[in-house]
Parts: C-alpha cells; sequence; structure tokens
C-alpha cells in the first residue's frame, strides 16, 4: 500500500476550539469533492480543551498537497490560523487496517 497519513494536532487559543471544530467540519464535507482524500476526521480531545486532532489518509502524498493549493482549501486555512495557537504533526504510511 503505497499511501500518506498524518495526524495533526491543533492546539487552539483559549475558547476557540468549537469554532476550529466548526470550519474543520466544514472542510470535511469538502473533501468528498478532493480526489484522492481517503479519511479525513475530526476529533476532540477529552482531556485539553483546546485541542483538536484529525486523522488523513490520502492515496499519495501529492494528493494531500494538491488539495491545499485548492482555493477553498486556502480561504479555510486563512480563515483558521488567527484561532490556532500551535499545530504539531506526524507524517505516517499507512499499511492496511479496517476502513481504508
Amino acid at each position: 500500500m503505497s499511501k500518506y497519513g498524518m495526524y495533526v494536532k491543533f492546539i487552539t487559543h483559549d475558547g476557540k476550539r468549537e469554532e476550529l471544530a466548526h470550519t474543520l467540519l466544514q472542510v470535511a464535507e469538502m473533501m468528498d469533492l478532493v480526489t484522492g482524500c481517503e479519511l479525513y476526521v475530526i476529533n476532540q480531545s477529552i482531556e485539553d480543551e483546546n485541542v483538536l486532532w484529525v486523522t488523513e489518509v490520502w492515496s499519495s502524498k501529492e494528493t494531500h498537497q494538491a488539495s491545499l493549493s485548492m482555493e477553498d482549501s486556502k480561504d479555510y486555512i486563512t480563515a483558521s490560523l488567527p484561532l490556532i495557537k500551535h499545530v504539531e504533526k506526524v507524517e505516517l504510511q499507512p499499511l492496511g487496517g479496517h476502513g481504508i
């Protein structure tokens, strides 16, 4: 399997998690139209009220990069930046499993 995956941890400014979650859920709805996106799941931390995790699986790293250059993606990124205090990401190579 030659897929590309990521776990992205968003740490928001105090009180901004719900607003960022709303924006990311809009992005998730858009992913049906994005070629190569196989999984895009938004999760909120149970332990930290300022943390969201996004789980992503793409057909390739190139399809992920191409999605970032879409006009809608750029708009969502611009809207989200003021809400975000810090971002951490882990790049992965999915090996298989249920759901992919």
